[in-house]
This record gives C-alpha cells, sequence and structure tokens, in this order.
C-alpha cells in the first residue's frame, strides 16, 4: 500500500505569526536543540501553537524533537509534545498530535522519523502501550514502517533492535509490499552497504513467512537483489533444514557459489527433500534451469527418489524438464539429462500430466 494514499493532509491550519509567537518559536526550538523539558513545558502552557509551525523543510517540533534532541531527556521530551499535540488537535483530530503530518522533506511523518532515528524503542513501547495505542500493527504495513526501518541510507546499520522490535510486532509487514512492489527485503538489498548481520534477521525471518521465494516488483529474485558477497554467509545463518531454500538458489547463484553451498552446508541434503508453496522440489528447479553435470549429479544423490516426481507445475519428470530447458548454459547438457533418466529409466517412456 502507498503511504501517501494513507497518510492524512494537515487539517490545522498554521498559526499566524506573531512577534510573541516567533519568541516562543525560537525559544522552543532552543529548548529542542538543549533540551531543557521544564522550559518546554512553560513556553507550551503559554503558546501551545508552537506545536503547529512547521519550519522551511516541513518539520515540526515533533519532527526536530525526533531527530535532533540527544539526551536522557529524549523520550520524555517526545512524549510530552505528542500529548500535547493530541490536546491541542495538532495536524486535524486524525494526526495523532503530529506524528501523522509529513514534512515536506522526503514526505516523512513522524512515525517514519521514529523507525529510521537510533535503534531505541521506548518511544514504540509507548505509542503501543498507550490508550487508546497511537500505533497498531495495521500501521507497520499502512505507512510501510518496516520499509522505512529497512530502506533509510543513514543510521541503519545501528537499527537492530528497532527493525527486530517491528517484525514481532507485525511480522505480517514482512510480506507487505511498498508502492512499488517490493518487499522489505527487497528494499533492504538495494541500499548501499546495507548490514550483513541486518540481512542475515530478514532473511530468517523471511523464511518463516514464506517471502524467500518472492520476486520483487521488477522480478528480479532476492538473490539477484542482495550483494554477491552476502549470499553465502546469509544462507550459511539459516538454522532450519525443513525450508524451501534451493528453488532459490538453482540458477541465481554462480557455480563456485552452488559448489561451496553443495559441499560445505549442513542442510543441502535435507533441502533436497523440500517442496516450496507450488509443490516443486529443488530437482524441478534444477532441471527446468539446466544445472550442470556434476551439480546435478549431487541434487539426484540427495534425493534419489526425486527423479521420478512429476514436476506440479509444468507435468514433466526432471527428465523431461532437463531436455526441454532453453535456459541452460549449453544448448544441451546431455550429461544431466541422462543422469536423470538413468535413475529413473520408465519415465521416458511414461505420458506426461499435461
Amino acid at each position: 500500500m502507498s503511504t501517501e494514499s494513507t497518510i492524512p493532509a494537515c487539517e490545522t491550519p498554521a498559526p499566524v505569526v506573531t512577534p510573541e509567537l516567533q519568541r516562543a518559536i525560537s525559544q522552543f526550538q532552543q529548548v529542542l536543540w538543549t533540551p531543557n523539558l521544564p522550559k518546554a513545558v512553560s513556553i507550551l502552557q503559554s503558546n501551545p501553537e508552537v506545536l503547529s509551525h512547521q519550519n522551511r523543510i516541513g518539520f515540526l517540533p515533533l519532527h526536530i524533537a525526533i531527530k535532533c534532541t540527544r539526551s536522557a531527556y529524549r523520550s520524555e521530551m517526545i512524549k510530552l509534545i505528542i500529548e500535547e499535540g493530541i490536546k491541542h488537535n495538532v495536524g486535524g483530530p486524525n494526526a495523532r498530535g503530529g506524528l501523522l503530518v509529513p514534512s515536506e522533506y522526503k514526505r516523512r511523518t513522524g512515525l517514519c522519523l521514529l523507525v529510521v532515528g537510533d535503534d531505541k524503542t521506548d518511544i514504540l513501547d509507548y505509542l503501543i502501550n498507550r490508550d487508546p495505542p497511537l500505533l497498531t500493527p495495521r500501521d507497520v504495513i499502512d505507512f510501510e514502517l518496516l520499509h522505512c526501518a529497512a530502506g533509510d541510507p543513514f543510521l541503519f546499520k545501528d537499527r537492530y533492535d528497532t527493525l527486530r522490535y517491528l517484525m514481532d510486532f507485525c511480522p505480517q509487514a514482512l510480506a507487505s509490499r511498498n508502492s512499488i512492489g517490493d518487499l522489505p527485503i527487497h528494499y533492504l538489498c538495494k541500499q548501499p552497504g546495507y548490514a550483513l548481520k541486518i540481512f542475515e534477521m530478514f532473511l530468517n525471518e523471511g523464511i518463516l513467512n514464506g517471502v524467500f521465494l518472492e520476486e520483487d516488483g521488477a522480478g528480479n529474485s532476492l538473490l539477484d537483489c542482495c550483494l554477491v558477497e552476502h549470499i553465502l554467509p546469509a544462507l550459511r545463518s539459516i538454522e532450519r533444514d525443513d525450508v524451501p531454500i534451493l528453488q532459490g538458489v538453482f540458477g541465481v547463484v554462480t557455480k563456485t557459489q552452488l559448489r561451496t553451498i553443495i559441499d560445505t552446508f549442513p542442510h543441502f541434503k535435507a533441502w533436497c527433500y523440500v517442496r516450496d508453496n507450488r509443490g516443486r522440489l529443488p530437482i524441478h528447479t534444477a532441471s527446468e534451469c539446466g544445472l550442470q553435470n556434476q551439480e546435478m549429479k549431487d541434487v539426484i544423490e540427495a534425493n534419489v527418489f526425486a527423479t521420478s516426481e512429476i514436476d506440479p507445475v509444468t507435468g514433466l519428470y526432471p527428465f523431461l524438464l532437463a531436455a526441454c530447458s532453453a535456459e541452460k548454459e549449453e544448448e544441451c547438457d546431455l550429461a544431466s539429462i541422462y543422469q536423470l533418466a538413468r535413475y529413473n529409466p520408465n519415465c521416458v517412456g511414461f505420458q506426461t500430466l499435461k
């Protein structure tokens, strides 16, 4: 869902800036940088209009407090501004005290700024546990908060706890797509210099939520999106042996990488038995993409009985998939086709289901 379609318009008109209000605005901005909580309370008691004033790039005091305040009083300052914003209807009745008011800079709301800031989750706790709550699982999806936290190029190496928190709070967000059709893990992989530790977390959580084999909005596979040097370490971090990994590996990784997976990964043989959500076994994907002689032999020997399994998508045996594949590195890998037929000679004379 596109974030822009769900952000309410700022319904409260900007206050007329009198000399007195301008002084209060300047004083409050200084308070945000200091910060001085008692002084902030005093200013808001006499001039609550400062909360609705947006600076030249559209930042409300709430936005500035989230981005710039760095002290032991940061959480208290943000909570104060939110509560006073709700009390004085900043941004309108549906803006949650200004949390949903977008700034002109990248159209980011206060909610988005909260998850791309430093790696502290106390404010998120406050928003969720408040009565009524100011943050719900639905908001994480509607406002693309997991995308925001995963995709911001600044500081995101330090946001492991925030990302973990959002995933636990709304696991469904891992399978939600943004306005260009990317899942959060795709969006992460398209950022320069993203952290391997965070990618491994997304990968393992994504496997549990069935998104490993999902393509991005442009039709690219997950491993096509990520950095080449991250593929093997990330796959090696997978602890489960009952997930369809190889279907997303064959035809994507290099021959050297695949050789490493076959020779050194403890779950390789177990993965050869796992079907994906369409019922395909790894041998079907391997045959279709034209896996070469030695690698095909390893896949066959890991699960010999799979050579007799008809592909539920095409209705073909692995032998016929390999023979018909148009995506092989060579025109016809006869050695691979022969091996598939040799382990299941009966399939040569059988009629296919389709």
